[in-house]
């Protein structure tokens, strides 16, 4: 259970930068006009390359090599991003303001995405 709780913690921790990855790239694409799913979808896209380089490197131990983990880490994020995605897109139409809703649909996601990355992703 200390391992379970001291990954997670590092999950956690390492997914600020991942987020804040997502976030700039997502503003700075907002500054330049783009539609806001767009610049939801690239922002999370730079924050997933973030996320498995520090989720294969610093938190779980994978045996399978990079390639292995790799192709489960797309399978995996490429669900993660439409499910961020429609969360975002639901909570926008219910009228949530646009950055709120971000926050929500991230926050929600971040214990199933743990659990794809321990379960599967990093075996």
């Amino acid at each position: 259970m200390a391992d379970w709780a001291r990954s997670f913690t590092l999950h956690a921790v390492t997914g600020v930068v991942a987020v804040m990855a997502h976030y700039l790239v997502m503003w700075i694409m907002l500054q330049i006009f783009a539609m806001p799913l767009l610049a939801s979808a690239v922002g999370f896209s730079v924050g997933a390359a973030t996320r498995y380089w520090m989720s294969y490197f610093k938190i779980f131990s994978p045996e399978g090599g990079v390639s292995a983990t790799l192709i489960k880490f797309i399978v995996a994020i490429g669900l993660q991003l439409l499910a961020n995605i429609a969360l975002l897109d639901i909570l926008m139409q219910a009228g949530i303001e646009l950055w709120i809703a971000q926050v929500i649909a991230t926050v929600s996601l971040t214990i199933l995405n743990y659990l794809a990355y321990r379960l599967w992703v990093f075996r």
